[in-house]
């Protein structure tokens, strides 16, 4: 046998079609190839040595890539969400106020103007 020509192993370890789909299906929803690798139970490296040498991989990946990239346009460019008005009980302070803590800080404040209204109230 000539030394060019070089026969692969196949191993236990060696990724099923099914494997190779479900890596696939993760690079494209996610745009990373150590995460798609990760959950489909293949190691990184295996995956960049199939795409060298298995056009229809590699043809897949750049469409799975492209989808990816076309998700994520569409997620940085799609507009905010309109702001809530607040109801109508709460102090405008806490309305503007920005962070959990001014919030709550806002909250505590506020037992404590309703009950001196409810104090000049009563007078």
């Amino acid at each position: 046998m000539s030394p060019s020509i070089r026969r692969r192993r196949i191993t236990a370890a060696s990724p099923t079609p099914k494997k190779l789909a479900t890596f696939l299906r993760h690079l494209e929803e996610s745009g990373s190839v150590s995460f798609a690798a990760r959950r489909a139970g293949i190691g990184r490296n295996t995956v960049y040595e199939r795409r060298k040498v298995d056009p229809a991989f590699a043809s897949g990946w750049r469409d799975a890539v492209a989808m990816a990239v076309e998700t994520l346009r569409d997620r940085a460019i799609r507009p905010r969400p309109r702001r809530r008005q607040p109801p109508a009980d709460v102090p405008a302070a806490h309305a503007q106020a920005g962070g959990f803590l001014a919030g709550a800080r806002v909250r505590s404040g506020r037992r404590r103007t309703i009950r001196t209204m409810q104090d000049n109230a009563g007078q």
